[in-house]
Parts: C-alpha cells; structure tokens; sequence
C-alpha cells in the first residue's frame, strides 16, 4: 500500500485556473483563510483562575464507536477489487509562511464560487481579488502567526490519506492509492491530479473532506477537479466517482458523539454546561441567492449527533452557531460570539464547543475556537471551556470513509456526471443587491464599476484611430 505525497521542492506560485506566477518562499504546512479578528499568543494560554484546556488525544483511548460494516460495502468490495484504485483528499489549503498569505488570499478571491461574479464581470475577477487580497492579508497574517506562521492542515491531511490507505488495504485494496489535493495552495489539484495520470490509476474516487456541502468549499473543490479533469484527453475517461458529503453516516455522528462524550467528562458542574456545535460561517448571500444547502445540512447534523448523545444518557443543552469573519459582510446567524454570551446569560458555567464543520485541525479551529472565542468565553465570565478535537485519524471515522470510498467506486462513471449544487451562476441584479446591504460591498461594487469603466475607456481610446480612419 502506497500514500503519494504530491507535495515536492518548487516555486510557490500564485494560482489561477488560467496561469500560475512564480514567488518566492519555502514549501511547508498549511491550512485556510479569511481574515478576522487576531488573537495574541497570550489567549492561547491559561488564565489564572478559569480552566480552559485544548483537547488531549490521550482521552480517546476507550472510546465506544466501532467501524461500521455492511452487507452493501462487502459486495461494492468484491466489485472494485481489480481495479486499481485512487482516491483524492481534497482541502482548500494553506499558506506554507507568512510570505505566502497574500497570493494564498488572492487564489482563493480568485475563484469564482468563492467570490461570485456575473459571467459578463469574470474578466474583472483578478483586479477584484487583488484588491480584496490587500484588504483582509494583515489580519490573516496575524491569525497565521499565532500558530508560528502555518497551520498543520497539510500535515494533518496527509496523516489522513496515509490511514486511509492502510484502511483501504485492510480491506482488500493492496494497490490503492489516496493523495491530497488542495484548492488554494500546495499541492494543488492539478499537481496531484499529474500524478494521478502517471500512476496508471484506472478507478478515482473524489473525498472532499468537508462533511456538509457548500458551493463555497465541497462546490468549489468539486468545480475545480471537474474541469481539470474534462480537459485532460486521458483523465475524462478516467471513471469517477465522488462522495460529496458524509456528514449523515451513521460512523460520523457516533465517532462527533465519542469526541463529546470524552470531552464533557472533564467539567465539574456537568449540569450548567451547555454543547455549543460551532459551524464555519458562510455569507448569508449564498444561501438566499444560490441555494447553497450548508446552514441545513449543519443543523442536521447537529440533529443526529444531539440523537445519539441522548441514547447515551447525555441531554445538556446545546446550542449551533456560525464562526465568521468580522466585518460588514452578513454571515449566517447566530454568530459564535453572540451565542457565547447568550448561553452565559442563560445560566450555562461551562461550555463544550464542538467544531461540527471540520474534520482536519486548522487556522478556525485552533485561531479561533482555542483563542478568540475562548477569550470571549473568559470575558463573559464563563467558567470551564473545552473543545473536542476534530478527528482526524480517529479509526472508526478513517474505517467509515474507506466504506465510503468502496461504496462509491464501485458505481463510477463519467467525469460529466459529477454533479454541482446550488445555483452557478448570478445575475447583475443579485450582484448589486446584496453588494448594496453593506460598506465593503459597496467599495467593492464601486472599484468593479470603476475598474471596468477604466478598461472600456482605455480600448475605446485604441481603436479611435480605426474609427476614425474608416470615417475619413
């Protein structure tokens, strides 16, 4: 059993679907973007009299969730057995250093399920995202230097492939192969998707590791390895499959309720603590103007995990929020901080947060949910804070997604079959209604305005002179 690393020494560059810029800097560890509130490095320690301990890998060594088998997975496995299968991680990615951020941030305001522009405005998009990139690089520059310049994303991802593969193996598939893939940063889609090519892999399972779906991260991804895919004479007829989400699997909602179950152990006043199951935030506008699924898909899940816990005798109040990026834009409600102090005022001493949207530790798990919010915990007098770890390589999970992997191999197809969600595209109208409800849209409607005024001023100007001879 092998596990690639795509991942070899060569230039950073900046990315974009239609050309890559060469900068300089080292190739390290990374994780996700957007800019908010830094945390200085003092948060992440302990306060004096207010216990607040990051989670320790030490209280899993118990914990109740076997892998789930069935009678489905067993015949998807004799099916797929001769092939030579390859499976791709996918993950937004990471700045390697601090130098990185920058082209990190302009790659991913580059992307047009991220930053959502009408078709009629696209050739703008790189002006836009250099422009958005200026604004939100010193805050996350911070955010990154609180965990000494990268996040372990990549590291931890591939801790992540390397368990799936032997899990793979376990179950029959000796020549398997799972790789990581990353949409923003090294090793990029693409990167990973050359190697998948010179291995000879006849079978490619696609594994966004994210366990709802949204057009800003499972679409992404998704949109990105579909036409990458398309435009390669031998990889669209590659059969492909992907597992688009797994959050309602039965292994991840019992392996979250482990987590949880571990975790709530450690406060001393179990009747005033409450589970706060903290999402990432998204901008409302995905969700009104593309029906993006995520906020739905998050509290479902949240559903089945509160289900589980009460059939092990754990009924604590929980609460979902939304981690988001400070600032004018309107994210999904409630917001992380707010609910905090609500809960406070509600009685709750201890609060258990869970992040319920990640399965890799990152930049928002570890910034945010370690740091900012548990400083607003302290300042709101809440006396315990402790947070389940994502989980990573916890082996009822890894075994799951395995299932996961042969299940969905085993009805392959064509590259075109890979299905999008949500709407995918916007009208000029959507664009300016929802620019217009706060500052930054505004700045940033007026700077696409004047930006575009200038390019059609400037080619007015270059063919005047045709003009005017066809006129003379």
């Amino acid at each position: 059993m092998q596990i690639t690393n795509c991942l070899t020494s060569r230039p950073i560059a900046t990315h974009n679907s239609k050309k890559t810029v060469a900068v300089s800097g080292p190739v390290n560890n990374a994780n996700r973007l957007i800019s908010r509130k830094s945390v200085s490095s003092k948060v992440i320690a302990s306060k004096s009299s207010v216990k607040f301990l990051a989670p320790s890998s030490s209280s899993f060594s118990s914990l109740r969730c076997k892998p789930l088998r069935s009678t489905e997975t067993s015949e998807a496995l004799t099916s797929v057995k001769a092939e030579k299968l390859g499976v791709i991680l996918l993950n937004v990615g990471s700045p390697n250093c601090l130098e990185d951020v920058k082209p990190f941030l302009n790659n991913i305001f580059s992307d047009s399920d991220f930053v959502r522009l009408p078709s009629c405005a696209r050739g703008f998009q790189g002006q836009i995202a250099n422009f958005l990139s200026g604004i939100h690089s010193a805050d996350t520059t911070k955010s990154f230097s609180n965990l000494g310049g990268s996040s372990p994303l990549l590291r931890l991802s591939q801790d992540q492939a390397a368990s799936l593969a032997k899990a793979l193996e376990a179950k029959g598939h000796v020549d398997a192969k799972v790789y990581v893939g990353m949409r923003y940063w090294h090793p990029f889609i693409e990167e990973t998707l050359k190697q998948v090519k010179a291995d000879g892999v006849t079978k490619l399972v696609v594994l966004p590791m994210f366990p709802q779906y949204s057009i800003s991260t499972t679409g992404s991804v998704l949109h990105s390895i579909k036409d990458q895919l398309s435009s390669d004479s031998d990889l669209k007829q590659l059969p492909t499959a992907v597992v688009s989400r797994f959050s309602p699997r039965p292994a991840f909602v019992k392996s979250t309720a482990d987590m949880i179950e571990a975790e709530i152990k450690k406060f001393n006043d179990l009747d005033s603590t409450h589970i706060l199951f903290a999402a990432q935030g998204i901008p409302t506008s995905y969700v009104q103007n593309w029906s993006d699924p995520y906020p739905r898909e998050v509290v479902q899940s949240v559903n089945l995990v509160v289900e589980e816990l009460k059939k092990r005798g754990i009924t604590n109040p929980h609460a979902v929020s939304y981690n988001g990026v400070t600032g004018p834009i309107q994210y999904l409600n409630p917001s992380t901080q707010d609910t905090i102090r609500k809960l406070r005022n509600d009685g709750a001493f201890g609060i258990l947060a869970v992040p319920i949207s990640f399965v890799t530790e990152n930049v928002n798990t570890m910034n945010e949910l370690d740091g900012e919010y548990r400083e607003i915990a302290e300042h709101a007098t809440v006396q315990e804070w402790f947070r389940t770890p994502a989980l990573g390589t916890y082996a009822p999970f890894i075994e799951d997604l395995a299932d996961a992997v042969i299940e969905a191999a085993a009805s392959a197809g064509s590259v075109s079959d890979i299905k999008l969600e949500g709407a995918q595209d916007v009208s000029m109208g959507q664009l300016v209604n929802s620019s217009l409800k706060s500052w930054e849209g505004q700045v940033f409607l007026t700077v696409s305005v004047l930006t575009m005024m200038y390019y059609w001023i400037k080619i007015g100007r270059a063919l005047a002179p045709a003009f005017q001879n066809l006129i003379d």
